[in-house]
Formats: structure tokens, C-alpha cells, sequence
């Protein structure tokens, strides 16, 4: 699954800029999906894959780099749908 994240509000000093304005990430999900006894479904995925974030920034002329990372298991998305019993 490749989603884009945005760091819109990140601010380099000295007029400097990066690259996280669009940076797509790739994660493995997985995890399981119940029901609750109203009807409604829930999703909870984990991501099981390393997700290795390069941060490139462009500072007076500099170009220095952060490597992130986001360990397995990092990730949580959750879906709670809506009821389907009254």
C-alpha cells in the first residue's frame, strides 16, 4: 500500500527547503477484521515492514540528510464502520 504524506508545516531556518511534501511510503498491512454485536466492522491493520523515510534538506548551499525509520509495528490504522443494526 503506497500512501503520500505531507509535512506542509515543517519549517527550515535560514530560508532552507526539504523534501516531504510529497513522499509516498510503502507499508505491508496486515491485521484482523471483527464485528461487534451492533453490525459494525473493524478494521485494525499493522504495517510489518521497516519504513525507511529519507529527509533531504537544502540549507545555504548545504545538503544534509536525516534517515528516519519507522519500525515494524509503527503504523496503526483503524476503521470502525457504522452500525448496521438498530
Amino acid at each position: 500500500m503506497a500512501t503520500d504524506r505531507a509535512a506542509q508545516y515543517m519549517h527550515i531556518t535560514l530560508d532552507g527547503s526539504h523534501n516531504q511534501h510529497s513522499y509516498p511510503l510503502t507499508m505491508n498491512l496486515s491485521g484482523p477484521v471483527t464485528f461487534l454485536p451492533d453490525g459494525r466492522m473493524v478494521i485494525e491493520q499493522l504495517n510489518s515492514n521497516i519504513i525507511d523515510v529519507d529527509v533531504n534538506l537544502n540549507i545555504i548551499g548545504l545538503t544534509p540528510s536525516i534517515y528516519l525509520q519507522i519500525p515494524a509495528g509503527g503504523v496503526k490504522l483503524q476503521y470502525l464502520g457504522e452500525p448496521i443494526k438498530q
